[in-house]
């Protein structure tokens, strides 16, 4: 789980925008990968990603992004899911997390 931060992406765009963005890395192919990411301001639910799944990949990357406000706090949270190749124990694995909580002092390019 990354930080949340400035998205220098938006800004080439003349956007501003916060975002975070979580990965899943397995050391080989699985059956599927799935995430889903959810960006946080001030303690609420602020965006939410859609659910991406991917089929005999090692890696996946998702990503939850919102219009940024100065001065406010954001966390990402992602929901992960890896079914592993048949015949694998266990048959599937899940977890929950959340990253750190970063304070932006500023919406724009730094």
């Amino acid at each position: 789980m990354h930080d949340p931060h400035y998205s220098h992406h938006a800004h080439a765009k003349n956007q501003s925008v916060v975002n975070v963005v979580a990965d899943i890395t397995c050391t080989k192919p699985v059956a599927r990968l799935t995430i889903r990411v959810r960006l946080w301001k001030n303690g609420r639910a602020y965006k939410t990603s859609a659910q991406v799944s991917k089929a005999g990949k090692a890696y996946l990357r998702q990503n939850a992004a919102g219009p940024c406000v100065a001065k406010q706090t954001y966390r990402g949270e992602a929901w992960v899911y890896v079914k592993p190749p048949p015949g694998h124990q266990p048959p599937s694995g899940k977890t929950h997390i959340y990253g750190d909580s970063v304070k932006i002092p500023s919406c724009k390019k730094r």
